[in-house]
Formats: C-alpha cells, sequence, structure tokens
C-alpha cells in the first residue's frame, strides 16, 4: 500500500543568524530593505490604524538609519540627545550613527499574517498581567541587520537588532530584541548609543540606565521580561511600563488546540517561575495532575495526555500547591478512518522549513483508555520515508479489534534550550488479531475483506441482552431531518444532527436526499457521543456494530439496541437575521432597516438564558475618514451556565476575533465541539454555530473582512418566546415590533426613521446588559453614538457618482436594500451581502417546504416517498464507519457530522483503478487500490465534497487526475456551474 501524505508546514525560514527571540525577518518572508544611506529615513509610512503613543496619537510614522522609530518626522542626527526632547517623538532600540553603506541592511514590514500577531500578541500578554485581553491589531517591524558605524572598513564590528511597535487602537507597546551589540557608539561620537523612548512633550520619557555608556552593550544579556537581549515596554500612557511575569491571572499554551490522542508537547508561559525553587504540576479537568517542567522564569512545558473528551477541557496550573493560573486547551479528533493492508507504507510530506526533524508514531487505545505507543522511526531529516506495515502492530495484543492511529510528530524549536514535539497529522485505522480472524486474508482490515471471527454471532447476541432499552436515549436527541436540505443553499451546520453530549444520533440519506432507517445503511444512536467520547464510542457502538454486522449475520439484533431515528419527530426550523447597512429579517418574515451605532438585542429567549447581541459600528473608509452607514462588526451570544459564551468580532484592522468564554481564541479552519455547541470556522470568512437547543447561526463575512451577515434559525418550540430586534416568534407579523416592556409598536416596515427612533434604540443594550467582552483598553461606551443620525432609505437613494450608481446596479439588481447600502457606504461588497441574505432566506424556504412534504411521507407510509430501507447498501453510510467495509452502491451519501459536508459517493463500474483524494486543512492524503472486482471501495471519499468547495475546483487536475474521483464529485461540480 502507497500512502503520501502532503503535510504543508507553515513556518518561515529564518536566516541562518537569527536569534531565537527575534521575530522572522529577511526577505525569505516577505520584508522590504530599505536603501542605503547614512543618516537617511524612510516614511511617512501610513499605518492602517491610529497609533496612540502617550498622550497623542499618529497615522503614519517613519524608519530612520541611525536605529529609531519616529512619529510626525523623520530623524537624522546622527549623535544621541538626553531624553526628554521635544523634537524626536518615537522609540529609539539604539540611537547612534549607523551607517548602511559600509555595512548590513535594515529589513522591515508591516505584520498582515496572523500568525506572526498571535505571537506578538502572546508575548505582551504573557508579560502583562494586567493586559490579559490585549490582541495587536497592526505591528511593525524593523531588523538592523549587522549594521556599520560610520566610517567604517572592513572587519569592523557590526550590531544586530530588532525594534517592534504594535497597537490594538488603544493601547501600545514597543519590543526591543538584541542579538549582537559589537560597538556602542561611531567612532566621530563622542556619545554612547541611548536606548529608550521619548513623547516629544519635554516630560514624557525612558532611557535604559547603560544608555551613554560602553555597558550598553550588555543589554544583550539582560531583559526586562526574564528572556536575555528581550525589552517590551508599555508607550500609549503618561506612566512608564516595562514588562515582566505574571504573579497572578491566565496562562498562555502553545500550541492550545491538541490531538485526543495525547503525547504532545505545550509550551506554558505567564507565571513566574524560580528555576531551583519552584515546583509546576498541570491540572487538567479536574482529573489528570502531570509534572510542568520549568523552563525557565517564565516558562514551563508539559506532555499532553490521553483526553477522556473532545473539545474545551479546563486547565490549571499550580506552582507550590500556593498559587493557580487558570487556561483552556481545545482537543480535537481530525482523525479520519483509513484502509492498511500488509504491503510496504509509504510517506511522503511536503515542508517549506529546513532542518526540521520528524518521528513517526503508531498509539493504540484500549477500553479502559489506556494506551500504547510505539516509535516505528525517529529523526526523519528528509520529508519522506518507508517500512513494512508489519511495524504497525502490537504483538502483545489480546484484542479482537484495536483502534490505532498512526501519527506524524515534528520537533519544534522554540529557541535554543526548548524543544516542543507536536502531530502534524493523525490517521485512524482498524487492526484485526490474527489469532482470532478466521479465513484472513489481510493482517489490517480493508473494506473488501469476507471475514468471520469466532462465535461473533454469540458475542452480538450476548451484547445486546446487555443493553437497555434504546427509546429515552433516541427520544432525548434532536431528531434526523426526514430528507437534508441543499448544502449549498443553508448554512453546513444545519447537517450536524449529533448535538447531545452524552449520545448521539448518526443521520445517513440516500441519493434523493432521503432518510435511510434501519439496516441495511440507516444511521444508528450512539451510547457514546462520537465527538465527545471517541474511545468510548469505538468500544460501545463500533466493535459492536463489527460482531453484529460485518463478522456474523445479526445486524437486526444491532439496530435494535441502536435504532435509526425515522424523522417523524422533525419540525421546521425558522430563518432570521440580518446584513448590510442593518437590514433585518424577522423570524415571522417582516423585513425592515434599522442602521444604528451600538449594542442591540438580536434576540432573546429568557426561559434558557439565551441572549444573543449584535455590534453595529461604522464602516471605516481609510485610516481617518467612515462612511455614513454601519454595519454588522461584532456579535455575542451568551447562553446558560453550561453553555460556552461565544463572539466574533472584526478588531479595527478587520482581523477576525473568535471568543470563547471571554478568551480569544486563534483559530483558522477548524471544527470544535464545546460545552452545549459546535464551532465551525472556514477560512475566518464562514462561520457556523450550531446549539444543542435547537438554535443555528451561520456569519459570513465579506471579502475585505470589513462586515459580516448574520443568518439565524430556531426551533419552533421557541414560539412565543423571543423577543428583541428579531420580534416575537408566533407566525404574526403585526406584533414584531415589540418593546422590552412587552408594548406592541403599529409601524410601517418602510418607515425606517419610526422604527429608528421608536423601536431599534429601544433595544440598545447599557455596560450592565451587555454580554460582549472588550479588548484591552476598550469600554461598553467606546461603541455606542447616541448623536449618531442616519441616512434614512425612506428619504432616498442617492449616489456619490454616476459611476458607482452603474455599478450598483449591475451588481444589486432591483434589490433597494442593496442599492441603499451601496450609495451610504460606497462599498459595493456591503451592497451584495443583502443580495446574498434575500437568496439564502428563499432558498432555505424553499428546502423546508420539500422537507415538510418529506415528513408527511413518513407520517402517511401510502406515499412511494419519504424514509427509504437502501437495499442496495452493503454496509453503514456514516462517516465513523466509512472506510470500514462499504461497498460502493449507485449513488448512496451520507450526512458528514464531522466536517458538515453533503458527500456524495458514485460508483465506476468499469473502473479498475480508483484513486481518490482528500484533504483536512493543510493535509492531503492519496491511495490508489486497484479493485478486480469492479466495486468502486470507499477509501476516504468522505471530503470529496469539501475538496470541490475549499479548493473551487471541478477538474481537479492540480491535485490528481485519475477520472474515478471526478466521478464520486460530479454532483459537487455540477452545483459549481
Amino acid at each position: 500500500m502507497n500512502i503520501r501524505l502532503f503535510l504543508i508546514l507553515l513556518f518561515a525560514d529564518y536566516l541562518d543568524s537569527t536569534p531565537d527571540i527575534f521575530y522572522p525577518y529577511g526577505r525569505e518572508i516577505g520584508d522590504d530593505i530599505m536603501f542605503k544611506n547614512d543618516d537617511g529615513f524612510l516614511g511617512p509610512l501610513d499605518i492602517a490604524i491610529e497609533f496612540p503613543f502617550f498622550n497623542r496619537s499618529f497615522s503614519s510614522l517613519f524608519i530612520n538609519t541611525n536605529g529609531l522609530i519616529s512619529f510626525g518626522n523623520g530623524i537624522s542626527s546622527f549623535t544621541p540627545a538626553p531624553f526628554p526632547l521635544i523634537e524626536v517623538i518615537g522609540v529609539a532600540p539604539f540611537w547612534n550613527d549607523i551607517d548602511t553603506t559600509k555595512g548590513g541592511d535594515i529589513f522591515y514590514r508591516t505584520v498582515s499574517d496572523l500568525n506572526t500577531l498571535n505571537q506578538i500578541g502572546a508575548d505582551v500578554r504573557s508579560s502583562f498581567n494586567a493586559f490579559a485581553n490585549f490582541r495587536p491589531s497592526w505591528a511593525l517591524i524593523v531588523t538592523w541587520f549587522q549594521v556599520a558605524q560610520f566610517s567604517q572598513s572592513a572587519n569592523f564590528p557590526n550590531n544586530t537588532f530588532q525594534a517592534l511597535v504594535t497597537t490594538n487602537g488603544r493601547h501600545s507597546f514597543t519590543i526591543f530584541n538584541y542579538h549582537k551589540l559589537d560597538w556602542s557608539r561611531s567612532r566621530n561620537v563622542a556619545e554612547h548609543a541611548q536606548v529608550g523612548f521619548n513623547a516629544g512633550d519635554g516630560i514624557v520619557h525612558f532611557a535604559l540606565d547603560k544608555s551613554f555608556t560602553p555597558n550598553i552593550t550588555n543589554i544583550v544579556f539582560e531583559s526586562n521580561v526574564n528572556k536575555p537581549g528581550r525589552w517590551i515596554f508599555r508607550i500609549d500612557d503618561t506612566t512608564i511600563e516595562e514588562g515582566g511575569c505574571n504573579t497572578q491571572g491566565n496562562v498562555i499554551l502553545s500550541p492550545f488546540v491538541v490531538f485526543f490522542i495525547g503525547g504532545e508537547e505545550i509550551l506554558v508561559t505567564g507565571p513566574c517561575f524560580n528555576i531551583s525553587q519552584d515546583v509546576a504540576k498541570i491540572v487538567i479537568d479536574s482529573y489528570s495532575e502531570i509534572e510542568c517542567q520549568i523552563l525557565d522564569s517564565n516558562s514551563c512545558k508539559f506532555r499532553t495526555p490521553l483526553f477522556e473528551k473532545i473539545g474545551r477541557v479546563p486547565l490549571t496550573l499550580r506552582v507550590n500547591d500556593d498559587q493557580t493560573f487558570n487556561g483552556n486547551i481545545f482537543v480535537k479528533d481530525e482523525s479520519i478512518q483509513s484502509k492498511i493492508d500488509d504491503e510496504e507504507l509509504s510517506l511522503v510530506w511536503h515542508s517549506e522549513k529546513t532542518n526540521q526533524k520528524y518521528d513517526i508514531y503508531v498509539i493504540r487505545i484500549s477500553e479502559n483508555s489506556s494506551e500504547s505507543v510505539k516509535l516505528i522511526q525517529s529523526n526523519l531529516e528528509q520529508n519522506s520515508t518507508s517500512s513494512k506495515s508489519s511495524l504497525l502492530f502490537f504483538d502483545n495484543s489480546s484484542n479482537t479489534i484495536e483502534n490505532c492511529y498512526l501519527a506524524i510528530g515534528i520537533k519544534k524549536n522554540i529557541n535554543q534550550q526548548i524543544e516542543l514535539k507536536n502531530y502534524l497529522f493523525i490517521r485512524n485505522f482498524f487492526v484485526l488479531n490474527s489469532n482470532l480472524v478466521e479465513n484472513r486474508k489481510s493482517r489490517f482490515w480493508i473494506p473488501i475483506l469476507m471475514i468471520s471471527i469466532l462465535n461473533a454471532g454469540s458475542i452480538c447476541e450476548n451484547w445486546a441482552s446487555n443493553q437497555p432499552d434504546p427509546t429515552p436515549y433516541l427520544q432525548g436527541l434532536p431528531p434526523c431531518w426526514p430528507a437534508l436540505p441543499s448544502a449549498t443553499n443553508v448554512p453546513e451546520s444545519f447537517g450536524d444532527f449529533i448535538q447531545d453530549k452524552a449520545s448521539g444520533q448518526q443521520c445517513c440519506y440516500n441519493s434523493q436526499n432521503d432518510l435511510i432507517v434501519g439496516p441495511p445503511g440507516g444511521g444508528t444512536l450512539d451510547m457514546a457521543h462520537a465527538e465527545e467520547k471517541p474511545i468510548s464510542h469505538f468500544f460501545e457502538d463500533v466493535v459492536p456494530y463489527f460482531y453484529c454486522c460485518k463478522f456474523s449475520d445479526n445486524c437486526d439484533k444491532y439496530y435494535e439496541k441502536r435504532p435509526s431515528d425515522d424523522g417523524s419527530r422533525w419540525t421546521p426550523p425558522t430563518p432570521a437575521g440580518g446584513s448590510g447597512d442593518p437590514h433585518f429579517t424577522t423570524f415571522d418574515g417582516v423585513e425592515y432597516t434599522f442602521n444604528g451605532l451600538g449594542e442591540y438585542t438580536l434576540f432573546e429567549i429568557n426561559e434558557i438564558n439565551f441572549t444573543c447581541q449584535i455590534r453595529s459600528s461604522s464602516l471605516k473608509v481609510n485610516s481617518s475618514a467612515k462612511a455614513d452607514g454601519t454595519v454588522f462588526r461584532a456579535i455575542a451570544i451568551k447562553g446558560d451556565s453550561s453553555t460556552d459564551s461565544i463572539q466574533i468580532e472584526l478588531d479595527l484592522a478587520n482581523n477576525v476575533l473568535i471568543y470563547i468564554n471571554g478568551i480569544v481564541v486563534d483559530l483558522t479552519n477548524e471544527y470544535i465541539n464545546l460545552n452545549q455547541l459546535s464551532l465551525k470556522l472556514n477560512d475566518a470568512t464562514n462561520i457556523e454555530l450550531t446549539y444543542s437547543k435547537g438554535i443555528n447561526f451561520q456569519i459570513l463575512l465579506t471579502p475585505r473582512k470589513n462586515a459580516f451577515l448574520i443568518f439565524c434559525s430556531i426551533d419552533k418550540k421557541y414560539t412565543n418566546r423571543t423577543r428583541g430586534l428579531l420580534g416575537n416568534f408566533n407566525g404574526i407579523k403585526s406584533d414584531d415590533f415589540r418593546l422590552p416592556n412587552g408594548v406592541v409598536l403599529n409601524l410601517n416596515k418602510n418607515e425606517d426613521r419610526d422604527i429608528f427612533e421608536n423601536f431599534g434604540q429601544k433595544w440598545l443594550v447599557n455596560s450592565m446588559t451587555s454580554v460582549f467582552t472588550y479588548q484591552q483598553g476598550f469600554q461598553h461606551r467606546d461603541f455606542v453614538d447616541l448623536s449618531y443620525t442616519p441616512k434614512f432609505i425612506q428619504d432616498g437613494i442617492v449616489f456619490a457618482n454616476s459611476s458607482l450608481e452603474i455599478v450598483a446596479k449591475e451588481k444589486c439588481g432591483e434589490n433597494n436594500k442593496c442599492l441603499y447600502d451601496v450609495s451610504v457606504t460606497s462599498d459595493i461588497e456591503i451592497g451584495v451581502l443583502n443580495v446574498n441574505f434575500d437568496k439564502k432566506i428563499q432558498l432555505f424556504q424553499q428546502d423546508l417546504v420539500n422537507i415538510s412534504q418529506a415528513l408527511e411521507a413518513i407520517k402517511n407510509p401510502s406515499t412511494t416517498t419519504g424514509t427509504t430501507k437502501f437495499e442496495n447498501v452493503d454496509d453503514k453510510i456514516c462517516e465513523h464507519y466509512l472506510n470500514s467495509g462499504i461497498k460502493c452502491d449507485s449513488g448512496a451519501f451520507i450526512s458528514n457530522m464531522k466536517f458538515s459536508e453533503f458527500c456524495r459517493k458514485s460508483c465506476n463500474d468499469s473502473a479498475q483503478t480508483s484513486t481518490i483524494t482528500t484533504t483536512t486543512s493543510t493535509t492531503f492524503i492519496t491511495t490508489t487500490k486497484t479493485d478486480t472486482q469492479n466495486i468502486c471501495i470507499n477509501y476516504n471519499d468522505v471530503l470529496c465534497n469539501y475538496f470541490v468547495k475549499s479548493f473551487d475546483l471541478c477538474d481537479l487536475n492540480s491535485f490528481i487526475s485519475a477520472t474515478p474521483f471526478r466521478v464520486y464529485c460530479c454532483d459537487a461540480c455540477k452545483s459549481k456551474n
């Protein structure tokens, strides 16, 4: 067998001389290089947001050859003058006479990648306990690399240092990093270098004590944050603040998203440690205590255990049992079950980082939640390897079926002293014990093997006799949909049918979108939630399935104890939401415009303590000007004490911030189970939230990420229970303009001035009722403007110029909401949000009509449509059993619970070779197998539609060329053309 793993590692190469504390720099990662000069400066360079610098703010800055970053003007002076000064405004990592014509370069770049911004934020937060919520929106990194002094000749010393300025729009910091300072003053200058910063008001300033002395070069070995060579300062307030480690607060974890199988190393920073005296321990979810190895005065590391659940897991760091620091780690299982046989195993991965080492592990998970780990190859320096599949076997096994994982680990050097081991990729596979298998054709489970297990029938019967009545468990779960909606028309989270945290229900569908009930092929009840408790799920639900349905002819007994839901309990959800310069559609279908500026109650359900609030803010045109209109820039959702709170926000630089329980988490493309909800993130532009209580959200961002639309739906059980801007959900349109005090207003939905003054503004929240978390330095009052009066749509639509009007009419058609938004914002993307929202509502409602017809078919068995017993299916179709023994049939597909995709499979009976490619984030897997029986084998096609959508390709020739794969995804391709 040949498995090729294309692993894209997004780590930039450092220059060879880059010290550990430096941020990445150089041409390789996109830096610009300042022109060679003496006493020159570059600028003004625009800043994306206003930069607070003590008692002033600036929108541009200058990079100065002589070791300063300044505001207001460039600095040509080569002789440092003691601070405070009036004519110098800025930071000075090393102010002296530097001449790059004699040697060295000055690299610079504005930071736009989230990885570096997140690292900068983590460095600030770990050094300033009071800034636990600081998230930088903008940063500039300038690196003076091997720079020479004035009039320097060959073989003279040089200096390498780095300065960074960063802000979130309210608070600002500067970070100085030093690698080598071989000279303290140029030969033509009497003064040694000055290091510090100056506000330019003649009062506020700071300079290191060693400034103007030969000892200034010793700052390479000193620090104010316990990292030799690094200095961090807050520079937005008249009170000078230096960084340092924390004695209370939260810990910072890197990485903070891990695989549940354990074995990964986590770096913990923030607290202060005494290396020789302190003892640090990590307590995970109150049940597991692990030593945290202290590395230096500001960090320790620990190795993750096997986690008992997926999702957010609380964590506590204890130092000497008298100090505690809290945090959260997010646990995932992104493995896909695969077929492995006796052939040679070939692994290939691609990395943009050189000098990297890799390890290959096999992990076996036992029923008692213990695990065995076997290192089969280590310290691989090349990006490929091969070995015999037999190395994946554990010889001491006494189990019939084993749950195993193949993992590729990477050793990441944090600095010269700290190395972390983490997994890049895991793949799940089943192993059958050769001593217990009759007529065994392979050591590993493959889809088309005909295998019988000794006493499998009796094992199944004994299992069934000991199982409880499944009815109460099934009735306690959300019902399956009688038929599937179109995956391209509604939020994909509507396909997430497993929502309960103790048990779950899989829902399987045929090629006509109809629900399949019962064997073969129907979904089943899971007594252990597949996402929340993957280990228990395997042994309580998957293994019995093998014994009953694969190794014997007792599948009816399995379905008796793990029945399919027939969809009869389903009721259609009701859509609502808003978009653009906000236009709302209530749960009862009333469309109106309310463009306030502040934070408002979108809807709330008091009976379940559920509140959803939105923030409507002015649309920014450039660094200083704002448009006349307002748009959605944040949403905050809070449930009862058992439900994790969520906030999605666009910061001042249009970065997407996701808060979970008030803490920002750095996510890219993740599917995470949280308490009472699941969160799915697609490239930070499409965010889906699915709540166990029957509430769903989809947040779609504009391409420039300067605004978003909100599409939501709720279950009909909340009839007469909602209040807020989305109205009273009861099917009566006339009472949707209900005030917080219960009074119903008789308003014309087209009179947006009256709606603004008499209804919308009444749902403005205050600082006490707000459920938002605010970035460091911001408060509720910073997002509310009671004096704001919008342009009203009822006063007419007037464009600033004819060219804008032409483009708007081309994109908007007859959609007045779209035309209005373009006229007040001059932003076509904002207008198009309304077109997309209206289309989404219309298609979703049509889907509900079709599905309701399927529901009637279920309740009336005489009809020919409805739930289906898919007679040609040889096996379960749901994703957790996919690749466990399925023979392809003519057009079956599934609702994929993990990735929320509706993935199709189609057979090419004449195909002799099937090549199927799947993707999970940065991993590509290709498997090839010749099928001599003309049976289309399901290896890993569960993500085919995901693959098509992610890369917007139907042909997919840039990844593969095999025709059978395109056959698998033909339906997805047709839907895109």
